[in-house]
C-alpha cells in the first residue's frame, strides 16, 4: 500500500472531506449461488451510520467504534502497520472485530494536522456546520434592522439561545455556559466608521467538547441585506 497524502490533496476543502477504506462486501440480490456477494464503496453505509448516531447521540459525537449494519464483510483486512499508514494519511479504516461486527475506526477528515488542526475532526466540522446554519436562521431576519445597540442586543440574545441549546446537549465544554462560549457584538467590534457603512460585526468564541480548543466564528451583516457567517 503506497498511498501518500499528496494523492489525497483537496486544498482548502480537505476539512470537509472524509475517506473510508476498504470497500465492503454486501449481499448480491441478483448473484444467486454463483456470486452471492458484491463489493461496493462504504460511503452509503457510513452515511447511514452517521445518521443513526446523530439521532442517538448528536452530531458532536465522533462516528467511530460503531457497527455498520447490512454489510457482510470488509473486502480486505489491514495489519497494524497498514492501519497506521491509513491513519497517517487521513483515511479512516473499516475493520471487522470478532463479536463486534464491522466497525468504523476513526473520525478524521483529510485536513492536515500541522496546518489545519481545527479541521481535523469530523464531529468538530459537522458541529460547526450545524451551528452556522442555526445562526444564519436566527440572524437572517435582522439584516434590514436599524444598526445600533438595540440590534446588537437582539443579535446576541438570538445567537446565545442557539449556543445554549448546543451546550445543554453536551456539544460544548465547560462547567457553566460562560465557559463554553462568548458572543461579542458591541462598540468594540462595531466602531462608528463601521456603523456609518451600514455594517454589523459579531464575534463568537466557543469550545467544542472535542477537540478542546476554542474556535471563533464571525458574523458580518450589511444594510444591503448580506449575511456571512465565517468559520475562522
Amino acid at each position: 500500500m503506497q498511498l501518500r497524502r499528496q494523492q489525497l490533496s483537496a486544498g482548502n476543502s480537505a476539512r470537509s472531506i472524509v475517506v473510508y477504506q476498504p470497500w465492503l462486501e454486501v449481499k448480491n440480490p441478483l448473484g444467486g449461488v454463483i456470486e452471492p456477494l458484491r463489493r461496493i464503496p462504504p460511503v452509503g453505509h457510513v452515511a447511514g451510520l452517521i445518521s443513526r448516531l446523530d439521532r442517538e447521540r448528536g452530531a458532536h459525537h465522533t462516528p467511530a467504534n460503531a457497527e455498520l449494519y447490512d454489510a457482510v464483510d470488509a473486502s480486505r483486512t489491514y495489519d497494524a502497520l497498514e492501519q497506521g499508514d491509513l491513519v497517517n494519511i487521513g483515511l479512516n479504516p473499516l475493520r471487522c472485530r470478532q463479536g463486534s461486527g464491522l466497525q468504523v475506526w476513526g473520525g478524521r477528515t483529510l485536513a492536515d494536522k500541522q496546518t489545519d488542526p481545527e479541521g481535523l475532526y469530523l464531529a468538530h466540522r459537522r458541529l460547526i456546520h450545524r451551528l452556522v446554519r442555526a445562526i444564519r436562521r436566527v440572524a437572517a431576519p435582522l439584516v434590514f434592522s436599524s444598526n445600533g445597540p438595540q440590534l446588537w442586543l437582539v443579535l446576541v440574545r438570538a445567537i446565545t439561545t442557539v449556543l445554549l441549546q448546543a451546550y445543554r446537549a453536551g456539544a460544548l465544554k465547560g462547567a457553566r455556559p460562560e465557559q463554553a462560549f462568548r458572543v461579542i457584538c458591541d462598540e468594540s467590534n462595531n466602531p462608528p466608521n463601521i456603523q456609518d457603512l451600514g455594517q454589523v460585526y459579531c464575534s463568537i468564541q466557543l469550545a467544542p467538547a472535542v477537540p478542546m480548543e476554542f474556535i471563533t466564528l464571525r458574523i458580518a451583516m450589511s444594510s444591503e441585506g448580506r449575511l456571512e457567517v465565517i468559520s475562522a
